[in-house]
């Protein structure tokens, strides 16, 4: 038999339960997911580009990676985790990760312009 229910209930209270909290705010937790791939992925391209001396490293493109950092860090509170942080809490975690996002998007830009041609930087579309 499959076990289907919640599977980690928590009492605070003597006839005060709470269910399901690992199971909400989904959408949430996949835009965290998606983003952390995002930010493993120019970490990746930072270090290679910066190690082989074709990028140089700025506080400016640091500074854009580190918005990212800095975000996913905020969702690893463990009430981000578990998704019992209150909406306008789980507003602000969203628009951290979009603004870090915005910055690793322009970062990505910037070293992979200059990789491919060192007096241009492309426009990068990211599909969402």
């Amino acid at each position: 038999e499959v076990k289907t229910d919640d599977f980690f209930p928590y009492a605070d209270d003597k006839n005060s339960y709470w269910t399901g909290y690992y199971t909400s705010r989904i959408a949430l937790k996949g835009y965290e997911r998606t983003r952390n791939a995002l930010l493993q992925a120019v970490e990746t391209l930072y270090t290679t580009a910066t190690q082989s001396g074709k990028v140089k490293g700025s506080d400016d493109l640091f500074e854009d990676i580190e918005t990212l950092r800095e975000a996913m860090g905020l969702t690893q509170h463990h009430d981000a985790v578990s998704g019992t942080e209150q909406q306008h809490v789980a507003d602000d975690y969203a628009k951290q990760l979009s603004v870090g996002s915005v910055n690793v998007e322009d970062a990505m830009a910037m070293i992979v312009g200059t990789l491919i041609n060192p007096s241009t930087t492309p426009s990068l579309t990211m599909c969402p």
